[in-house]
């Protein structure tokens, strides 16, 4: 369905990120703490009550910055 964003992800050991969701204008829309386990990790974004448009994501913690971009027609 179109309600979710999934973001698989696969870390070498446990560690703490934080997820960051931006519209385009570069505003939070969101801010969550994921926990990671060792191995592959999956975290689905609950995306029903965005607008259409682009937003970026990204995960990161102290030593790392992962970041992509979705569309929401």
């Amino acid at each position: 369905d179109n309600t979710k964003v999934v973001i698989s992800y696969q870390v070498i050991k446990n560690k703490q990120y934080d997820l960051y969701v931006y519209d385009i204008t570069g505003k939070i829309v969101k801010h969550d703490r994921i926990y990671s386990e060792e191995g592959f990790n999956q975290y689905e974004l609950d995306i029903k009550n965005y607008s259409s448009g682009t937003y970026f994501i990204s995960l990161q913690n102290q030593n790392e910055v992962y970041s992509d971009k979705f569309i929401i027609k």
